[in-house]
């Protein structure tokens, strides 16, 4: 019993490390990104992705919805992409951020039109 139990620790600390990484990887993603953009991006240390406005949707394909000032920004496959349109919202205002958003959705279209026409060649 004891090994069990000590196992199963074992196993939930190695999860735990891996999704702190990639934690640790999206916010290097973010705060580059953000830069490149011009923008301050909002943290909030309570909000469970660590940024203001952007919580998780469980949503497998599109996992980030953001939303300001009673404002739905739209739903991102990336933590990135929400956190961007987010700031722009705040920034420069509700057009730039849809623009954003639009220009988010027109990639991932075309990413899932390659992806497709890799899977018919393969």
């Amino acid at each position: 019993w004891k090994m069990a139990c000590s196992a199963r620790r074992e196993r939930e600390q190695e999860e735990h490390k891996k999704a702190r990484k990639t934690d640790l990887v999206a916010e290097v993603e973010v705060a580059k990104r953000c830069k490149a953009e011009g923008l301050d991006p909002h943290l909030d240390p309570s909000n469970t992705t660590g940024y203001a406005g952007i919580w998780c949707s469980g949503k497998r394909s599109m996992p980030f919805d953001a939303a300001v000032d009673g404002h739905r920004l739209g739903r991102f496959s990336t933590l990135a992409d929400a956190v961007i349109c987010y700031s722009k919202f705040k920034q420069d205002g509700l057009e730039e951020a849809r623009k954003w958003k639009m220009a988010c959705s027109a990639q991932r279209e075309r990413e899932q039109e390659e992806y497709k026409k890799a899977r018919k060649t393969d």
